[in-house]
Order: C-alpha cells, then structure tokens, then sequence
C-alpha cells in the first residue's frame, strides 16, 4: 500500500464527520487533507461505482486512488460549494389532503408526484413517483403541528425511467404537510470528465 491507501484506511477507522461546506471551502484552497475527508464521506458509493465497473478490488482502489488526484487538481473549479454531493436544500413544504391523488410538484426542475396519501393501522403513508435518479433525502411529515420523520420507504415500481415509492410516517392527523428539506439527483451530461487510454 502507498501513503494515499493508508491514509484513506486511517480516515476509515476515525470514522469522522465535518461540514461538508467547510471542507469544500478549504478543498478548494488547496487543503488536501480536507479533499480526502470529503472523499472518506462517500467512500463506499464510489467503491461500489468503482468495483461495478472494474470487476476487482485491487483496480478499484487504483480508480478511486485516480479520482483522488483529478477531484484534487480540479476541486477549485466547482461552482457551487453544494453540488459537491449531490444533495440539494430546498425547504419546500406541500400541503396535503387526505385521499389526494396526482399531485404534481416541481422542484429545482425535478418532477415529484403525489400519487395518493392514505391511513392504515395508525400510520400515514405517501405514496410518490419520481424519476429514477431522484431521492427526498430528508423528508418530514407535519401531523397536525407534530414534525415526524419517516418510518421506512417501500420499494415500489420502476417503469422506463420513473420509480414509484411508498413513505410510511408513524401517526395520523387531519392537517398534513409534507416537508421536503433537501433531494439529491444526479444529472447525466454527455461529457466524457477523464478516459483511462
């Protein structure tokens, strides 16, 4: 292993977590040490992306070992210190009925809907369809005054390019709003950013 891998395996163990925005900040600057933590935070999405594709540990590493030094050598380039992990604040809250069907909501040009809102056996349960690449990753449900975060998602359909997804929150009520806080979607560009030729 060189030093790059053990520092990586160092950050590992540690297992420390700091504002993203401030390590995008100094990254920016030229702070290595801060890259390699922003890079610690999302380790095993690029492991999994890296393995899928190069079939072996070993060469997975190396990739990732690669990516390391091109996000270094051009970090100072992103434009918005919030896109670095894909997670987008946006605050919106959407007020809901009961029995609600084909609500349509528009956010950051990313389409979300409603398809039903419904109660069963004590729990409130939301029923949405998005595209493939969109996640509500943090989500709550104000019921009648009471912010509650989800329960679980059940996994639903996926039909072409559209995923369909059920969010159960514990409790019901009679006034509901949905608070949508932040999603997170990737854009696909047709932009080769580096080839291994």
């Amino acid at each position: 292993m060189n030093l790059l891998s053990d520092t990586i395996l160092l950050y590992i163990d540690r297992g420390e977590k700091v504002e993203i925005k401030s390590l995008i900040k100094r990254a920016k600057k030229g702070d290595k040490e801060a890259l390699l933590q922003l890079v610690m935070n999302q380790k095993n999405d690029y492991y999994k992306l890296a393995y899928i594709y190069m079939k072996n540990e070993e060469d997975a590493l190396d990739v990732i070992q690669d990516m390391i030094v091109i996000l270094y050598e051009n970090i100072h380039k992103l434009k918005k210190d919030d896109s670095f992990d894909g997670n987008y604040d946006v605050n919106k809250v959407v007020e809901l009925n009961k029995g609600d069907i084909r609500k349509n909501i528009n956010i950051l040009e990313q389409d979300i809907i409603i398809n039903k809102i419904y109660e069963s056996e004590g729990n409130t349960y939301i029923n949405i369809t998005t595209d493939e690449n969109l996640t509500l990753s943090k989500v709550l449900l104000d019921i009648d005054g009471e912010k509650v975060k989800p329960e679980k998602t059940i996994p639903g359909d996926y039909e072409k390019t559209k995923h369909t997804r059920t969010i159960e929150f514990r409790g019901t009520g009679e006034k509901l709003s949905l608070e949508i806080e932040s999603i997170r979607y990737n854009k696909e560009y047709d932009k080769l950013i580096y080839s291994y030729e």
